[in-house]
């Protein structure tokens, strides 16, 4: 209902003569006539385009944070991909990388999914401890995770 609510809203902005022949800002002077004398009221087209000015930026910051992990992703080493996928050996499609970029492991990736795993854990924790961790990270993946998180924030975006 808020999308809606957003694009309709974007398209009066947009197009005032789908809604008669008045302009949008004819239209807000006639109607602050009317309610001026109720109060807060004549404040709703402010605080319409105040929503849509955080919005734009809240999507933008999504954006550049969906970039960024994409960057994060192709400068990953991927040469012992081979080597970890021993450790979940049935599911041979996902790609596991080493990062200096990261502190923690990471999961992303829908269709090609990919596990990120610092170069530091890699050096300090048993074969076992990584085990766990890329079993830890799988089941991210096979639950779908990423696609989930990725929906949540664009929801809480809007």
């Amino acid at each position: 209902m808020q999308i809606l609510g957003l694009v309709h809203f974007l398209v009066m902005l947009a197009f005032p003569h789908l809604y008669g022949s008045i302009s949008v800002a004819e239209w807000m002077s006639q109607k602050y006539i009317l309610i001026h004398e109720t109060g807060w009221l004549h404040l709703l087209p402010v605080l319409g385009m105040i929503y849509c000015v955080t919005l734009i930026v809240l999507l933008f910051k999504t954006i550049y944070q969906i970039a960024a992990v994409q960057k994060i992703k192709q400068n990953a080493n991927y040469d012992q991909s081979q080597y970890f996928n021993s450790f979940i050996s049935s599911h041979n499609h996902i790609s596991i990388g080493l990062s200096n970029e990261i502190d923690s492991p990471i999961t992303f990736g829908w269709f090609s999914p990919v596990i990120l795993l610092p170069f530091s854990i890699c050096n300090q924790l048993t074969l076992q401890e990584v085990e766990t961790i890329l079993m830890h990270e799988l089941a991210h993946i096979l639950r779908h995770d990423y696609i989930i998180h990725i929906i949540l924030t664009l929801i809480q975006t809007i």
